[in-house]
Parts: structure tokens; C-alpha cells; sequence
């Protein structure tokens, strides 16, 4: 017959548990650990230790310990408690980790809880309720976000591949990724073309979104690609960046946010984000003045913008003038930086241009008076290198294809007159001076016999009294077909002396002088 002490004692049961059961970097596991005296006798000065060296390698103690009865402690790697287990009562003890993340030894929480003895976790016992052979691992996953290349053109397609692997030594369930393409998307559209070997991909909201379990060193591929914009309006910079939230990865966010002008993307973790910058500068041009007339020198700017975050050495672009020099004469030309060439009829520069910086090229022509050719002014600016929105045949206007129109030149007011040309109509007219052997021009109100009034001929006076190239309506009609001469008399034809009125002067003279001779002669 068996001892009732012995009895007692071997029916005091150990249970270790551990929640969450399978933890991940980040998060914090309570051990729970309940001493259950079945018996009907009580089990005084019972106790257990539980050493975690083989969990604190990866996880910190958190100084949480607390048991409903007796006392329970920590020192060094050990969780200790005593105290007296009743017969049908039931003793718990809690105390709890935080793993590191990322944990910094061999991935497994090893513990090794040995109790009292004629307990089941006696040194040595083999039952898994004491927690020392089940040896749960850690997932960790490693994640590397890649592009096919650094730099892109206008209309390329650049392709990303998302590459996450679990390095860890337990599965990593429900892992999450969030792709950012809003800093893309500014200067690219999404191809829609996102797959992965495993688990769910989506899209939305400038994101895309994956989901799925990964296997201890297992992989999911998860790529996608996207177009850039022709032209790009952007900022000429794909920032794309992946976050895989729930702790364990290399990328636990937030998402980077935009670098300064230069500077690196800024990243979480390698491999976290890529930068991919666009190829390409701005091209505007503005001439002065804007609707230039015969004669004028006409101001030619060139601005070469690089909005984007990388240098372009060795940058080039020309002008042909050949639709302006059948116009207007070349007069100079010069840079704000790089060199700057002419040789009719094509303009030429190369330089460096900074990162968000600018390049003036400014020249002037003077347009000739009258303009020769078409009248009209058209040069062609093609960026060479880099890529530009004034690629050979472009259409833009910012690259001078369309013409601009040359006015006539404008007549200075010095020449053109002071006053308005005065109204042939309301302007008074004065009496006709009468004329020998011409009958008289009535006078308004007159009981003569009107005459009809003569077309006004209009005439240039050499030195008019309105101001050079004034043209004055006479203000007196001119005689029926005579000529007029000038303003303020008509001018009739000269036909010699009247001759009936001559002879009769000369007889009456005669007549009046030969009683006076013939009377001082004596011959009368």
C-alpha cells in the first residue's frame, strides 16, 4: 500500500504555457506557469526555477512577475518561486518577455523549468507541459525593394522587384507589405502588372498591397512596373519605398519621405526604397518685344531648367536661325554658364547643369527695315542632351516652331503731325476773288447765278502748313477748268494783255494829248 505523503506529493502538476505561442521581433510573450495539487493533502514548501538563458539571448525580462500565492523573484536568468501548494488548489505564476527586433541570437526562446520533486518536471522529466523541449523559433524577414535601372527617359518603363524572405527559424504568418507609389506616380503611371509567387497582391489608393504566410527560409517575389510620363511634369524623381508592418523585417516604416534636393532617398532599412531619377530638363524660350515691328532689336532667352535631383554633365541644345537671319541680322550672344557658340545659321551650347538649377542663353537680333523674307520670325531649339521637351520635331512652343510675325514699322509722331486732317466738308468757304476778264464766283447769298462747284483736288505741298505728309483740301473751289495752285487763291492760265481795252487806252490817250501839243507848238 502506498505512502498517503508520497501520493499526495506525485499528483502536484506543472504547466507551462507561453502566449503568443509563435512570437514575432517586437512582441512581448507571458509565460504562465500553474502548480495544481490534485491530492488531498497539501503540498508545503513546494517551488520550481525557470531558467531563461536561452530566451534572453533574443528577448528582455520584463520585470513582471506576480503569483497568486507564495513568493516568485528574478535575478540573473532565473524565475524563481516557493510556497505552499493546498490540496485542490491551484498556484499561478506570471512573468514576461519583449523580444528584441531584431533579435540578436539564435532565433529560439529556449527556457528550462525544473520543479520540486514528485512533481512531472522533475530535473531530467521529458513532459512537454514543462516547456523545455518545445522550443519555438522566430520568423524574420528580410526585405530588398530593386530597380532595372538608376535613370530613365520620358516614356521608359521602369520594372521593380519586391523580394521578401523569411531568414528566420519559424513561419511568419500573416506577414503585410505596403508598396508607396505616390512619389511615382507624379511622373509615371502604374502598369497594373503586379504579381507575386505567393500569397495576395493588390492595388489602390497609389498602393500596392501584399499579404500571405512565408515558410522559415522560404522567398515571395512580388514585382511590378511602371511608365514614365511624356513629357514628365513631375519632379523628375521616382521615389518608391516598401513598408512590412507587424515587426520582424528590415522595412517596419513609416515610409521614407521625401529627400532634400541631392541627398540620398532616405530608408528604414536596406533595401527599404529606390530612387530612379527621370532623365531630362525644361526648355523655355521668350523673345523682347513680343510682337516685334521693322527695325527692332528683338531679345532672344533661352532658359534650360533642371528640376530634378541629378547633375547633367556635358548638357546640350541648339538654336537654327535660319527662319529668322532671312529677317534680321545677328547681333550677339552669351551664357549664364557653359560655352556658347554661332555659326550661322546655328546657335550651340554645352555645359553642366547643377541639380535644381538653371542655364540662361541669351541673343539678339535686329530685324531689318523692310524685312526681306517672310516677315516672319521662326528659330528651332532642340535639347540634345539630356532629354527635353524639345526633342527634334517637337511641337512645343517653348521651342520657337511657330512663327512670330513681323509688324510694319510705326510712323513717329514727329513725322505723322500734331492735328487731325481738317474735314473738307464743315470747313468754311471764303468768297471767290474776281478776276480780270473772268466773271466773279457768287458768294453764298448772292443773286448771281450759281456755279456748280468743281471737284476739290487735293495736292502734297511741298512744305505744307499742317505738318509733313498732311494732305489739305483747298479751301476755295478752283475756277471751271482751270488748275489750282495752292491753298487761299485759285490760279488761272496767263493769255497776254487784254487787247480790246489796251488799244482803246492807247486812242484815248492820243485824243486827250494832241489839242495840248498842237496849242503849245503854235500850230493850231
Amino acid at each position: 500500500m502506498p505512502d498517503p505523503v508520497e501520493a499526495a506529493e506525485a499528483r502536484v502538476e506543472i504547466t507551462k504555457t507561453a502566449s503568443p505561442v509563435l512570437a514575432k521581433p517586437g512582441q512581448k510573450i507571458t509565460y504562465t506557469v500553474e502548480l495544481r495539487n490534485a491530492g488531498d493533502v497539501d503540498r508545503p514548501d513546494f517551488g520550481f526555477t525557470d531558467d531563461l538563458s536561452g530566451v534572453l539571448d533574443d528577448a528582455d525580462f520584463d520585470h513582471d512577475e506576480s503569483a497568486t500565492s507564495g513568493t516568485v523573484s528574478f535575478a540573473g536568468s532565473r524565475v524563481t518561486w516557493s510556497g505552499d501548494v493546498a490540496a485542490g488548489q491551484t498556484v499561478t505564476v506570471t512573468y514576461g518577455v519583449t523580444v528584441n527586433d531584431p533579435p540578436a541570437g539564435d532565433m529560439r526562446l529556449s527556457g528550462e523549468l525544473v520543479g520540486g520533486e514528485d512533481s512531472n518536471c522533475e530535473a531530467g522529466s521529458t513532459d512537454p507541459a514543462c516547456g523545455d523541449l518545445d522550443e519555438p523559433g522566430l520568423p524574420l524577414l528580410y526585405v530588398l525593394m530593386t530597380a532595372d535601372r538608376e535613370t530613365v527617359d520620358p516614356g521608359e518603363v521602369v520594372a521593380y522587384t519586391v523580394t521578401v524572405g523569411n531568414v528566420g527559424t519559424a513561419a511568419y504568418q500573416g506577414a503585410a507589405l505596403t508598396g508607396e507609389l505616390s512619389r511615382v506616380l507624379d511622373d509615371a503611371i502604374y502598369n497594373g502588372d503586379a504579381r507575386a509567387t505567393d500569397g495576395t497582391v493588390s492595388y489602390g489608393a497609389s498602393k500596392l498591397a501584399w499579404t500571405g504566410d512565408i515558410p522559415a527560409g522560404e522567398t515571395v517575389t512580388i514585382t511590378y512596373s511602371v511608365t514614365v510620363n511624356t513629357p514628365d511634369t513631375g519632379d523628375r524623381v521616382l521615389d518608391s519605398a516598401v513598408q512590412a508592418r507587424g515587426g520582424g523585417t528590415n522595412c517596419p516604416g513609416p515610409v521614407p519621405g521625401p529627400a532634400g534636393p541631392g541627398e540620398p532617398v532616405p530608408v528604414t532599412g536596406l533595401g527599404c526604397a529606390q530612387r530612379v531619377a527621370v532623365e531630362g530638363v525644361t526648355i523655355s524660350r521668350t523673345l523682347v518685344p513680343e510682337e516685334p515691328e521693322a527695325g527692332d532689336t528683338v531679345t532672344y532667352t533661352i532658359t534650360v531648367t533642371n528640376p530634378g535631383r541629378i547633375v547633367y554633365p556635358g548638357a546640350r541644345l541648339t538654336d537654327d536661325l535660319s527662319g529668322v537671319l532671312d529677317d534680321a541680322v545677328f547681333d550677339d550672344v552669351e551664357a549664364s554658364s557653359g560655352t556658347v557658340s554661332y555659326a550661322e545659321p546655328m546657335l550651340d551650347w554645352r555645359g553642366d547643369i547643377p541639380v535644381e538649377s538653371a542655364v540662361t542663353i541669351t541673343y539678339r537680333v535686329t530685324v531689318g527695315d523692310p524685312p526681306l523674307g517672310d516677315s516672319a520670325l521662326r528659330d528651332e531649339v532642340v535639347g540634345v542632351k539630356p532629354e527635353s521637351n524639345c526633342a527634334a520635331g517637337s511641337t512645343d512652343p517653348d521651342c520657337g516652331t511657330e512663327p512670330v510675325g513681323i509688324a510694319p514699322a510705326r510712323v513717329p509722331a514727329s513725322e505723322a503731325g500734331a492735328g487731325p486732317e481738317p474735314d473738307a466738308v464743315t470747313d468754311p468757304v471764303p468768297e471767290a476773288v474776281p478776276v480780270p476778264g473772268r466773271e466773279p464766283v457768287p458768294s453764298p447769298g448772292s443773286d448771281l447765278v450759281p456755279i456748280p462747284s468743281p471737284k476739290r483736288v487735293t495736292e502734297r505741298s511741298p512744305t505744307p502748313s499742317y505738318g509733313p505728309g498732311w494732305e489739305r483740301p483747298l479751301p476755295i473751289p478752283c475756277p471751271v477748268g482751270g488748275p489750282c495752285l495752292g491753298p487761299g487763291r485759285p490760279a488761272l492760265p496767263f493769255t497776254g494783255l487784254p487787247l480790246g481795252p489796251v488799244l482803246a487806252g492807247f486812242l484815248l490817250l492820243g485824243l486827250g494829248l494832241a489839242p495840248r501839243l498842237c496849242r503849245r507848238r503854235g500850230t493850231c
